[in-house]
């Protein structure tokens, strides 16, 4: 075989969710690194298994779906001749996107972003994404053979990294001018509609029992129909899907709000994620976990090199197990830091989660943008829309908050100590310390604005229509049970301690407080 014909070689996996995925030779020079082999070791859905048993899927397996999504989907668009088309270099770069956009995921999914955000708002500066482009960047930086091959097909970094991101830097929007499509097909700021969500819809339903295939997506449809337009509000050329599939468009979002009710939000699901931050923070004075993650994020390459050393293995080995046997130096806070790990990982292994005391739901509504001119049967399409996504938060029901703005209940620390101080003196939640409150945010969409759809009756020409943006913030008041550091695990109990009636009367007399309290303007 000829040096050509080697280089030229692709791998087949066989996958669950895509079938079978032909990954090119330059695509497994990433692959085949420490790097992407360590999201073999990051579940895509963090603790969703301990719900799910089937959830223990990977943003390995993810990565490569969308990979392959993002490479269906450009060579359909370069199929045809009545739009604008990618070049070679357009579309090896939307692929490399694809496969590299979860590179800079931390162990447990979004629990760990959650951890670190708890650190303060300094901590922003760490966005999975970002840790994404720095990632790419280390290992083609490690690989000559790799740098080669991206320069003879005429790849710019930078324009990847900005593929991953959602959104070009000033120097990249200058170069593709008005063919602002190229940034909907991986990550779509537009309204959210993109291969990335495609696969993980269709892949965490799989994996949950909630269906597969077409009765999910219709994507061979979406695929076929699914096509850069121009659209002349704006004068630009936007991903816009035939105006006949809105139905199979929406159906994408109606079952990501359904993955959010059922799954990512689930009351233990969420009961177990408070218990790794309680672990995670206890193992931060010890390992300097958010001060890690902070120095990667602002490009230190050995910070970046002990990033890469966390996994799901490793932090759950480090918890559980009596590793401070290997560090040099030990202290009274140290080993009670540790010790409130190993009684967390204990009671995580029983079964012995935090309680749920109450729930609660604040909505929050943004007004759409003014309407660009349209026939009647766009106006259809646009309201029909709105009113499929409205109705799918109809069933927050009494537990929603509406009169009140999210900003008006404070912080978390005010919002239990106001629970706590209507306990009673004999109450057996002896301390504000055994109460925690997560907070899942829900929404129609991913934008946090009002999402602009594009749509044509025939190509080339689009119209753009947006849909309303609801957000829920989905609360859970959780009691930790009568937590006594000093004393072993009662290794006989199985399940959630029994919340005190006193407990559960303190929270609803909060609720109703603030039902009745009057309406912020």
């Amino acid at each position: 075989m000829s040096s050509k014909q080697s280089s030229e070689k692709s791998k087949v996996f066989q996958d669950p969710v895509q079938g079978l995925i032909d990954v090119e030779q330059i695509l497994l020079r990433f692959i085949d690194t420490p790097e992407f082999q360590r999201l073999r070791r990051l579940h895509q859905l963090g603790l969703a298994n301990h719900v799910y048993p089937a959830c223990t899927h990977t943003r390995f397996e993810h990565c490569l779906g969308t990979y392959y999504l993002a490479r269906r989907l450009t060579d359909a668009i370069n199929s045809e001749d009545n739009y604008e088309k990618l070049s070679a270099n357009e579309s090896l770069s939307i692929r490399i996107a694809a496969l590299c956009h979860d590179l800079g995921h931390g162990p447990f999914s979004h629990t760990w972003e959650k951890f670190i955000l708890q650190g303060g708002p300094h901590y922003k500066v760490f966005e999975h994404e970002e840790m994404s482009c720095l990632i790419l960047r280390s290992i083609v930086a490690k690989d000559e053979i790799l740098q080669k091959m991206l320069k003879e097909k005429g790849v710019d970094l930078n324009l990847v990294c900005d593929l991953i991101r959602g959104h070009p830097s000033p120097e990249v929007a200058k170069q593709i001018g008005n063919r602002k499509f190229i940034f909907e097909i991986v990550s779509n700021a537009q309204n959210g509609n993109d291969v990335d969500k495609w696969d993980y819809i269709m892949r965490d339903s799989l994996h949950a029992g909630f269906g597969q295939g077409s009765s999910i997506i219709e994507l061979d449809r979406l695929i076929r129909f699914y096509r850069p337009a121009l659209d002349p509000a704006d004068g630009a050329w936007h991903m816009a899907f035939r105006a006949s599939e809105r139905e199979n468009v929406l159906r994408i979002f109606s079952q990501r709000l359904c993955l959010y009710r059922k799954l990512y939000s689930h009351k233990t699901t969420r009961a177990l994620e408070a218990m790794y931050l309680d672990i995670f923070n206890a193992l931060d004075p010890i390992l300097h976990l958010r001060d890690i993650c902070l120095s990667a994020a602002s490009g230190d390459s050995e910070a970046l090199h002990e990033f890469l050393r966390l996994d799901e293995h490793s932090l759950w080995s480090m918890a559980s197990s009596g590793f401070p046997r290997l560090l040099k130096e030990s202290s009274p806070e140290i080993e009670e830091n540790l010790r409130r790990c190993r009684i967390l990982c204990q009671r995580i292994q029983l079964r012995q989660f935090y309680s749920l005391v109450g729930r609660f739901d604040l909505n929050v509504k943004k007004p759409l943008p003014k309407c660009r001119s349209c026939s009647k049967n766009q106006q259809d399409i646009s309201r029909d829309g709105r009113f499929f996504l409205d109705s799918t938060f109809a069933e927050a029901g009494n537990r929603l908050l509406s009169a009140l703005e999210v900003e008006t209940l404070g912080d978390k620390d005010k919002i239990l100590g106001e629970i706590f101080a209507k306990l009673p003196p004999n109450s057996p939640v002896k301390s504000v310390n055994e109460l925690r409150l997560t907070v899942t945010v829900q929404a129609t969409n991913s934008t946090n604005e009002p999402p602009i759809f594009f749509a044509y009756d025939s190509l080339p020409d689009a119209y753009s229509f947006s849909y309303s943006y609801v957000k829920l913030y989905n609360c859970l008041v959780l009691w930790t049970g009568p937590i006594q550091w000093d004393t072993e695990v009662d290794l006989s109990i199985r399940g959630p301690p029994k919340v005190p009636d006193c407990l559960v009367k303190a929270f609803e007399d909060w609720i109703n407080e603030k039902r009745a309290a009057p309406a912020c303007h």
